[in-house]
């Protein structure tokens, strides 16, 4: 076996070597071909004359010109496969050339192909089969147009409708699981489904099975649920007998029937669910679940006004998505008369799946507009870059090209093969902004926020996004290679040919300037836009929230996962807050359904202000709202600026109490005093409310947020059972995690905890959340923008100078000192690139009012900016035609007159 190894490898080193021995000769002859053609055609021969001349006097050939043209064949897969194997070799004797062109393709095409995947997360629509025939329905009334459905509301719509092979509600809640015996439960996040949920939405489970039908019949009698493929590889380690495996959930022992796909994430674009339980299962598994001050027990079977159901439907075939408006609205028409009481006034809509995310997140939009159009131009710097690149080549490749059409090749060869070479590098680009692309969607969802809890952007390399990827690759190489292909059809070889040395003569590079001065104002405009972003997100980072921000520790807890009611949760968090208070180095604590910026901060309450007229199809008013306990003002330092804060007074059996803030005072009494008025609260059971106090203004959502009117009602007249815990400390908070994880297992050691932070780190996590990210992201594409634009102005500035090499050792010969050459060339280049930068500020004071709706804290005019990064670009341009300016200084007069 090893001499016959021996032998094969030599043979092969033998074909290896005589390939490459006759490709030598094939280039010597074409060497002394070439030559002979030249001296011909310095004699005044035709081009054609000449080529059939040099050949018949080296004896290549016998035959007449007429015959050899008649026997050219049409062969152009060989033809194509020829120009390939010749522009690889161009591109091999051209390594910086090819490494220069690669490196802009890459960053060019990877920036716009990680926005594409970013945007993508944000609109993608579901990962299941035939995804453009499912359908989001939702419950659209004046105050909530993206309104859910009650669970008999989903039962009147599914046996009624005529255009859905089937209708699936969702809706996802934090959960307490123990995936093993004897395991600590840990909060997650869950799906609650009906049990046609996979069926109806084509999801093939990877392992098993999803529910049956009769799995979501009867309100507690099957425990089963399907777990998420991340969830199967985290606690299960992939096993095939996971299934059939019981895990505790909210106390209650459930089994294990199945494991979803792996690209399937769920059904929104930032929360991954990891658990799938029947919607009949909800009061088993205990997870805590109020809407409107109610448990979710069996009642919210039969309760109407209980609404908190997503709804999808798969189309029928053949059904057009008006036809579907038109059956869905007929029902809700149906269902305003059969039950005025709780469908008064509303509407059922159904929308496509990107324009329900759309008007979910309308901001989301204009920020995707903005990434989009700035990273297109970031790309069409990196083909004024690729551009450029060629159109150096062309002087240099002067003789091969003339040749080559002496010798017979038609002008649209010579293109075909610049296109082809420009697609070979661009290729390469291509595939490299691939590998960027992957790495930037790898780091998008490696950023987790809402502490332990599964919630992050799921950007991904799929097929999607690769093959936008390959269309802007292949689209950006005809673009950069148009141009020097262009070019090289309308030179005129011939004459070329004839001369000394192409290099040497006075080509134009007008056109390579313009390319040049277009990236630097692109350039500028794409910081501007950056900056900007940047800017706001550094103003917003130093803003008061109008909150204590210092010395405070934060936690999630969650006593339903230890099955506590709410009776015994008042009394847990009653002994957890008198216990904390008393650790050594503490001064305070206190409870809130959530902390600001957390994961439920878009809570409203519905109801009526006594004395305020709403408008004529309006029932209620929508406030945003939180449920905050005893204390909570004094320990996050919000000012009660009249009337008091809440107290012992506001207990469960006491009249109901509110606190508006300032905003909502002056909204709706503008005239005359909030304290002691009366609302009337429409959830809740109903009833009315007292305000008795104003508090100021703060933030809740985002630090991005503008002053809205803002509700607080008593955590303690709710029947909630999740809460956040803050702790007060004299010195630095995290010090006292520790100490209070010990009280909490101390007084409950089932109880679930989660997001156990600082309220400084949860602010950055949290509140910063959306600013930090746009800000990172433009500011990446900024910076890819900055770095194709100054390697462009260089590469111009230097193949210039590489041209006037004649003239500049003419003019040190004559007396030109180094410095005067140095002074000539850096005028050169900066007078373009400062007329350039100009105009791409201008531009971004036209575009100001486009980004002016993503902008809370900053000016989109502000000349801070403007002149910061008008300074920055003459500096950096000016470092980038220093160095060919301070080359051209140096050159030996004598060495290239000699030359």
């Amino acid at each position: 076996m090893f001499r016959w190894l021996t032998g094969l490898r030599v043979v092969l080193r033998s074909a290896f070597r005589r390939k490459h021995v006759e490709a030598e000769l094939d280039e010597e002859f074409q060497y002394h071909l070439e030559q002979e053609i030249t001296e011909r055609l310095k004699n005044d021969l035709a081009p054609e004359e000449a080529r059939y001349a040099a050949m018949r006097a080296m004896g290549t050939i016998s035959k007449s010109k007429e015959e050899c043209r008649d026997a050219r064949g049409t062969r152009w897969l060989e033809d194509m496969f020829h120009d390939f194997r010749y522009g690889l070799r161009s591109l091999r004797r051209s390594k910086g050339l090819a490494l220069g062109v690669v490196i802009s393709m890459a960053l060019g095409v990877g920036a716009t192909a990680s926005a594409f995947s970013l945007v993508d997360a944000m609109l993608r629509p579901f990962s299941v089969p035939e995804t453009n025939r499912v359908v989001r329905i939702t419950n659209s009334t004046p105050e909530s147009p993206l309104g859910n459905f009650s669970y008999p509301e989903y039962r009147d719509y599914a046996e009624r409708n005529q255009s859905f092979s089937g209708l699936v509600t969702y809706h996802t809640v934090s959960a307490g699981l123990a995936p093993h015996p004897g395991d600590q439960p840990r909060v997650t996040i869950a799906a609650l489904v009906s049990g046609n949920f996979f069926s109806t939405l084509q999801i093939k489970p990877a392992i098993a099975r999803g529910f049956l039908p009769e799995e979501d019949a009867v309100p507690g009698r099957d425990a089963v649920v399907v777990i998420s493929y991340a969830e199967w590889l985290r606690d299960f380690g992939g096993a095939a007998d996971a299934i059939g495996r019981a895990v505790t959930i909210g106390g209650h022992v459930f089994t294990i029937i199945g494991v979803t796909p792996e690209e399937f994430l769920g059904l929104q674009p930032v929360i991954e669910p990891e658990l799938y339980l029947p919607r009949m299962m909800t009061q088993q598994a205990n997870m805590g679940l109020v809407r409107d001050g109610r448990d979710m027990d069996v009642s919210f079977l039969t309760d109407r006004s209980v609404r908190f159901a997503g709804l999808l439907g798969r189309l029928k075939p053949g059904v057009t998505l008006d036809q579907a408006k038109d059956d869905i609205g007929r029902i809700a028409s149906q269902l305003q008369v059969e039950h005025s009481e709780t469908n008064k006034d509303m509407k059922a809509v159904v929308l496509t799946q990107s324009a329900y995310r759309t008007q979910e997140r309308p901001g989301q939009a204009g920020t995707g507009i903005t990434l989009f159009g700035m990273v297109f131009l970031v790309l069409g710097i990196a083909c004024a870059n690729v551009s450029n690149l060629l159109l150096s080549t062309i002087p240099v490749r002067t003789r091969e090209m003339a040749v080559r059409v002496a010798m017979g090749a038609p002008r649209t060869r010579l293109i075909r093969q610049l296109l082809l070479e420009s697609s070979i590098l661009s290729g390469a680009g291509t595939l490299a902004g691939l590998g960027v692309a992957s790495w930037s969607a790898g780091f998008v969802s490696s950023i987790r926020f809402g502490g332990d809890l599964p919630l992050h952007l799921q950007t991904r390399l799929d097929e999607r996004v690769v093959i936008f990827t390959l269309g802007v690759g292949l689209i950006s190489a005809f673009l950069s290679g148009a141009i020097p292909a262009w070019r090289c059809s309308r030179s005129d070889l011939n004459s070329l040919l004839k001369s000394t040395d192409p290099r040497n003569q006075p080509h134009k590079i007008r056109g390579r300037q313009i390319l040049a001065a277009a990236q630097v104002a692109v350039t500028t405009l794409v910081l501007v836009s950056s900056s900007l972003s940047l800017k706001e997100f550094q103003i917003a980072a130093t803003r008061n929230p109008g909150f204590r921000v210092e010395h405070l520790l934060t936690m999630n807890l969650d006593p339903s996962i230890a099955g506590y009611n709410r009776e015994r949760s008042r009394a847990f968090y009653t002994e957890l807050v008198a216990q904390v208070r008393a650790i050594p180095g503490v001064k305070s604590a206190a409870i809130a359904q959530d902390k600001p910026f957390g994961f439920v901060n878009n809570v409203s309450t519905n109801l009526a202000i006594e004395g305020y007229a709403l408008p004529a199809n309006q029932q209620s008013l929508e406030i945003r709202s939180a449920l905050v306990g005893n204390g909570y003002f004094d320990i996050l330092d919000i000012p009660i600026v009249r009337g008091r804060a809440f107290d012992r007074r506001d207990g469960v059996n006491a009249a109901r109490t509110v606190i508006v803030n300032e905003t909502m005072a002056q909204t709706y009494w503008p005239n005359r005093d909030p304290i002691g008025a009366r609302v009337e609260i429409k959830e809740d059971g109903g009833g009315p409310a007292e305000v008795i106090g104003i508090a100021r203004n703060s933030k809740y959502g985002d630090m991005d947020e503008r002053p809205t009117p803002f509700l607080y009602r008593s955590y303690d007249q709710t029947d909630e059972t999740g809460a956040a815990l803050f702790v007060e400390t004299d010195g630095s908070p995290a010090s006292f995690t520790s100490a209070v994880r010990a009280e909490i297992r101390t007084i409950a050691p089932n109880v679930g905890m989660f997001a156990i932070r600082t309220m400084q780190d949860h602010i950055n996590e949290n509140g910063l959340l959306e600013t930090r990210l746009r800000a990172q992201v433009l500011t990446a594409v900024g910076t890819v923008g900055l770095i194709l634009g100054v390697l462009g102005l260089y590469g111009v500035i230097a193949y210039s100078v590489g041209q006037r090499t004649h003239e500049i050792g003419i003019r040190m010969a004559v007396g030109a000192s180094d410095r005067q050459i140095l002074r000539m060339v850096l005028l050169q280049g900066l007078k373009s690139t400062t007329i350039a930068a100009a105009i791409g500020i201008v531009f971004g004071l036209s575009l100001s009012r486009v980004v002016k709706g993503t902008l809370t804290y900053v000016n989109p005019a502000d000349p801070a900016v403007y002149i910061g990064v008008f300074i920055l670009m003459l500096t950096l341009t000016g470092a980038a035609c220093y160095v060919p300016a301070r080359r051209a200084s140096m050159v030996d007069p004598n060495v290239t007159l000699r030359d």
